[in-house]
């Protein structure tokens, strides 16, 4: 007591004696936020490396602590906010570097006192333990499962401060949710930092990286004085791997990560690589050992049917509307969506979850690379066989569900691995991703099969989904509010508001958090839907993000009692024409989109989500795009809300669809000849920069298609654990316009000029913002329907710079003087170069996707640096193996006249393309 009376008087503050959480010779005290919102300590007098302050907290409440270092000399020396998000003792280390980072170099040693202010979380009451604090020497290190520890979370920018890690050979810097360093081939390079910890009771280390395969990577330590290769050199897989090395002895003081060719790779080019974090083994402990095979286990045998009469909770459907339900599954579509959804449960019948029961939700994944086996995903399985019971009352579709939900229990985080959670209090890297797929599905199935449950199987399943999940997701929407602006925003808040619906018969405070949600999920789509209903992350985040928003808004409309249209504004309602004008033009068999923003070719099936649209909005062209895709294909998303919101109607009349399409709200122009496949398309990505991380330096981009084939493509995006994921997102990836091979800035272009006529289209697009060094960077382009495309390129600059026009293909490129034939399977390109610019050309080959033909890049650009360049061509697509009509330009100095079979082009610098006709003997006669 005394003790404990003594530290009181240290710390000043709101304080009460703890001498039952004393342990080891310390003494501690208790805060409780409701008796004051401030404490304060001075700091230890011998001032070391490393700042230890041990906290104590009785529940997670998410209460917001900011801790203060302060010097006499400045207000706030370091500042930083950690939550309330753990039970027990939870040691926060502060390291002199991740100081130096925040204020740039303050006197460490000068800080005086320390300072914490606490803001009540969203679960209160909150109590803090304090213990005294201390100053170290060792290496912070963080407890994870058991047997591990996080030595460095490279995600995390506050513990892995940049400045602490040293390249030789590489330049370093850091990339989304990684460390990067970029070597150039055919040098090798090291990258290291320095520790200080004691490897007492530590059996290895682990780096998990993403490498290229063209590169070898090895691992090297400093121990006792001694340096030794721990991990011999291995290929990189162009994704993320983990690389291990046994450690022994007392002390490691240096870690040091070699990098080189690997044999036969080439020298030439670039490579990048990506550390994700470092983590260390305690002695005894082994890697979880997995089944390679789904495990099984024999299911009870069958008894009555059992038919539930009632729901907890209105989800989608309530108790009154399942007589209605089953009978609705008897015939049509429905019926065949229920035979689909049965051969997908059956398949999960007798599977046993419990091998892979462990401290996260089993999936392999960028944030924990475990299970190394294939494995059943609960979360569908879970959906779809607790819906099949609850239709048609059979046991062993309980039963199977009821152990996947009480696995699930038994699973004390129900995130996808450690990055999202650690280091405790202070945050990981990304969001709850894991949180938002698997608890909504463990909700719906909790809510299904409720009366499968025991009172204490009940509790046991609410308190897993409300510590495991829900408070992840809660806490982080209120940490995050930038999510609200990209596809995470719908994404989090539908998580978290369909698992509150079912937490608050035992959690009455979630219910508080409803309103909060229903604002959110307004404000996304205000930020993410845009006139016409465009976006900024291309199609495949348009379905992602609606997938998220088309589930939520039944929920919200029917706890909040609102007309569902009062949650749908235009920009939203008018979205499903995205994927449908995004429509490529090169599959006779299938609906796919076009890789634009970040995004990769990908087969379009609307399921659940244009339903949503064709049955809930009434709206036709949904209906008739979902009888084009998903009808046809069987590919239903979500068969249980394709089941519930399909209805019966007749067959949807063909649209009326433009020809040229433009998305007003992000400028992105669409234009094609036809809407049969072959048809000639283009599309530019002029318009708003992204948000997120999802955006690529594509603005003035081309896509071209004609004949069945894409002749000019955007790569797309690679997996995005890819080391050379920002390759492909460069302006110099894009058929777009470089100075001196530098990216775009993050900025906005403008569509000048959208001009829709009967035999073509004209475009002006001004993407000087995005270039810095340029006083004018204007695209224009004229679309000759059907035939041909011309692109004028203009570049001002204030001082020399070498201007390149970047074009890519998967077809075989040839170049003759000004001609450049594209030669693919189906189409050929032939390109004619009218310039008044001198042009040289560079082609060079993209790294080979696994399954696909290279990427041929074709660089044109100015043979030395200049002050203002045009590029003007012709690009004019044939069936393969046929001739265009004569092609020929006649230049001046302000620009020139084309010929295209019998129509004239005329350009001059800073006028519009335009477009005429002229004497055939015109075109014949010799420039």
């Amino acid at each position: 007591t005394m003790a404990a009376t003594l530290l009181q008087a240290v710390w000043s503050g709101p304080l009460t004696p703890a001498p039952e959480l004393s342990a080891a010779g310390a003494t501690a005290a208790r805060w409780r936020l409701a008796d004051g919102d401030q404490v304060a300590i001075a700091a230890p007098s011998e001032g070391r490396s490393t700042l230890r302050l041990r906290l104590h907290s009785e529940r997670m409440t998410g209460a917001r602590l900011t801790l203060r270092l302060l010097a006499p000399d400045a207000a706030n020396a370091f500042e930083t906010t950690l939550s309330v998000e753990w039970v027990g003792w939870n040691d926060l280390a502060v390291e002199r570097e991740a100081g130096w980072r925040r204020l740039g170099s303050p006197r460490w040693e000068a800080i005086a006192q320390i300072e914490l202010q606490g803001v009540e979380g969203f679960l209160p009451p909150t109590v803090v333990g304090l213990a005294e604090p201390a100053w170290t020497d060792e290496s912070p290190t963080w407890a994870m499962t058991a047997g591990e520890r996080l030595l460095e979370p490279c995600y995390n920018r506050f513990f892995s401060p940049l400045g602490r890690w040293r390249g030789e050979g590489a330049a370093l810097t850091t990339r989304w949710n990684a460390l990067a360093l970029t070597r150039p081939r055919g040098k090798r390079a090291t990258v290291s930092r320095p520790f200080n910890l004691n490897l007492d009771g530590l059996q290895a280390i682990r780096v998990q990286a993403a490498v290229p395969r063209a590169t070898l990577v090895s691992l090297r330590a400093r121990i006792d004085g001694e340096l030794r290769t721990i991990a011999h050199p291995q290929p990189g897989s162009d994704n993320w791997d983990e690389l291990r090395g046994a450690v022994s002895g007392q002390r490691l003081t240096h870690l040091y990560l070699d990098f080189e060719d690997a044999p036969g790779s080439g020298t030439t080019g670039v490579d990048e690589v990506h550390l994700h974090f470092i983590t260390a083994e305690q002695a005894g402990f082994t890697p979880p050992s997995y089944p390679r095979e789904a495990p099984r286990r024999p299911l009870a045998a069958s008894g009555p049917a059992i038919l539930p009469d009632r729901l907890p909770t209105w989800l989608y459907f309530g108790g009154d509307d399942l007589p209605a339900l089953r009978e609705k599954v008897r015939s049509g579509m429905p019926a065949s969506l229920l035979a689909q959804l049965k051969q997908q449960a059956d398949s999960y019948l007798g599977y046993d979850p419990e091998p892979y029961l462990g401290g996260f939700y089993p999936s392999r994944d960028h944030e924990w690379l475990r299970p190394w086996s294939t494995y059943v995903p609960w979360a569908r399985a879970l959906q779809s066989t607790a819906f099949l019971h609850l239709l048609t009352g059979e046991p062993h579709y309980g039963e199977q569900a009821k152990r996947l939900l009480l696995a699930l229990a038994g699973t004390p985080a129900w995130s996808y691995g450690m990055v999202s959670r650690y280091p405790v209090g202070w945050g990981g890297h990304g969001g709850p991703f894991g949180e938002a797929t698997v608890g909504p599905a463990a909700a719906l199935a909790f809510n299904w099969i409720d009366h499968l449950l025991t009172p204490a199987e009940r509790a046991a399943v609410e308190e897993a989904m409300m510590w495991g999940s829900w408070y992840w997701l809660n806490d982080y929407i209120d940490k995050q509010s930038y999510i609200r602006k990209m596809n995470q925003g719908p994404w989090f808040n539908y998580g978290a508001l369909i698992q509150a619906l079912v937490l608050e018969r035992r959690y009455p405070a979630v219910a508080q958090q409803l309103a909060k949600y229903e604002a959110n999920l307004r404000e996304s789509i205000a930020l993410n839907y845009f006139q016409d209903g465009a976006n900024t992350e291309g199609p495949a985040y348009w379905t992602a993000t609606t997938d998220n928003v088309v589930r939520a808004l039944p929920l919200l409309a029917h706890r909040f009692g609102r007309p569902l249209a009062d949650y749908v504004p235009e920009p939203l309602r008018r979205s499903i024409d995205l994927p449908i004008y995004l429509r490529s033009m090169a599959h006779e068999q299938e609906w796919r989109t076009l890789p634009i923003n970040d995004a990769n070719e990908q087969r379009w099936d609307p399921g659940h989500v244009g339903l949503f649209f064709a049955s809930l909005l009434d709206d036709p062209l949904a209906q008739w795009a979902w009888e084009q895709t998903s009808a046809v294909t069987g590919a239903h998303g979500d068969p249980v809300l394709s089941i519930v919101w399909h209805k019966p109607w007749g067959a949807a009349p063909p649209p009326n669809l433009e020809l040229a399409k433009r998305f007003r709200g992000v400028d992105l122009p669409v234009l094609r000849s036809s809407w049969q496949p072959g048809a000639l398309l283009l599309v530019m990505q002029s318009g708003l920069w992204g948000f997120g991380g999802h955006q690529h330096h594509d603005k003035n981009s081309l896509v071209l298609e004609a004949y069945g084939e894409t002749l000019l493509v955007d790569k797309g995006v690679p997996n995005y654990g890819d080391p050379h994921g920002p390759a492909w997102q460069a302006a110099a990836a894009h058929n777009t316009i470089t100075i001196d091979g530098a990216n775009q800035v993050p900025a906005h272009a403008k569509l000048l000029e959208f001009e829709h006529a009967a035999g073509y289209d004209r475009l002006v697009s001004d993407a000087t913002a995005c270039y810095p060094p340029a006083s004018k960077v204007l695209r224009r382009v004229l679309f000759r329907r059907p035939s041909y495309v011309v692109v004028a390129d203009e570049v001002e600059l204030a001082a020399p710079g070498r201007v390149e026009f970047n074009l890519h293909t998967r077809a075989e490129v040839t170049a003759q003087g000004e001609r450049l034939l594209f030669r693919g399977r189906r189409a050929d390109l032939h390109v004619l170069l009218a310039s008044p610019t001198l042009v040289h050309h560079q082609l060079s080959e993209s790294r080979r996707t696994p399954g696909e033909a290279p990427i041929r890049d074709l660089r044109l650009s100015t043979p030395r640096p200049v002050t203002s360049a045009v590029f003007l061509a012709v690009l004019y697509p044939v069936p393969h193996g046929q001739q265009p009509p004569t092609l020929r330009a006649v230049r001046h100095p302000e620009g020139a006249r084309i010929w295209v079979g019998t129509d004239l082009v005329e350009y001059e610098w800073g006028q519009d393309l335009r477009l005429g006709s002229g004497p055939k003997e015109a075109a014949d006669a010799t420039p």
